[in-house]
């Protein structure tokens, strides 16, 4: 959790952070109980915030509060966002290398873990490692103990016999995979509402939503919209009473009803 935790304070987040001692025992729950309580007393969500991020690869997750996703694309509109992402800390660092038995006192390379420093660096089937960053190399086991310590970003050396030829192979230990692999288009959303006026910053979104409710907004005075700085809808919005009952029907929220709502359709950028 560290790491989460690190970042959430990153951010600015006000989290407070306690370790318990005692791996997985929930022998704390109780002795927490009494701070939990006083924490969901003191806590109540409000149900109209002014400043909406939301960022998703499905639009049937698209919806934040008041901000709906309706259309993932990229029509060259987009506004740079700072990319906030987490790595996977592995549990220990690897080298990446299989090692067989050859006989006598000797284990070749038999397999390579792929994005690892092995393979990065050039190990290749066949090789006897003889040494990683000095450390004699006569075993797997070995291949461990030389890794004890390292940290992503870190370089590592490693001396290998290749069909007779003694070579010296350098490379480091590469950094982990980002939590958020993105391996399909996101479209990301930053609406910001200050009295009538909604600043929204988008990227790869080709059309959103905004629900439009008169706890937050003054329904008899023109509500404006910009996307990424462009007036795209300036105008007084009409309360719609079939489309307050049926967001209400299915938000099934008493502290949240919307009125209205204003559709957008993100206009590519012109080149």
């Amino acid at each position: 959790m560290s790491p989460y935790v690190e970042l959430f304070e990153r951010l600015g987040v006000d989290i407070e952070w306690v370790v318990v001692p005692g791996g997985h025992d929930a022998q704390f729950l109780s002795e927490e109980a009494e701070h939990t309580v006083e924490l969901i007393a003191q806590t109540s969500r409000d149900p109209q915030r002014n400043e909406i991020i939301w960022e998703t690869s499905d639009t049937a997750v698209g919806r934040c509060d008041w901000v709906r996703i309706d259309e993932i694309a990229d029509g060259g509109n987009n506004e740079d966002f700072r990319d906030i992402n987490l790595a996977e800390i592995p549990e220990r660092i690897v080298f990446g290398a299989a090692l067989a038995y050859h006989g006598g006192t000797s284990f070749i390379v038999a397999g390579l873990e792929p994005d690892s420093a092995a393979f990065y660096m050039g190990i290749k089937n066949g090789d006897q490692i003889l040494s990683i960053d000095g450390m004699p190399v006569l075993n797997q086991a070995d291949l461990g103990v030389a890794m004890v310590g390292k940290a992503p970003g870190d370089p590592v050396q490693a001396e290998v016999v290749r069909d007779g030829e003694t070579l010296i192979l350098t490379g480091h230990i590469p950094d982990p995979d980002p939590v958020y692999r993105r391996d399909k288009m996101t479209a990301s959303i930053h609406a910001m509402a200050a009295g009538n006026e909604i600043d929204v910053r988008v990227s790869h979104v080709g059309h959103y939503t905004l629900f439009i409710s008169s706890e937050q907004f003054d329904l008899s005075q023109p509500i404006t919209v910009t996307t990424n700085g462009d007036v795209c809808f300036s105008d007084v919005v009409q309360p719609n009473v079939r489309f307050m009952l049926e967001q209400a029907s299915e938000d099934f929220d008493r502290k949240a009803v919307y009125e209205a709502k204003i559709e957008v359709t993100v206009p590519p950028r012109e080149t």
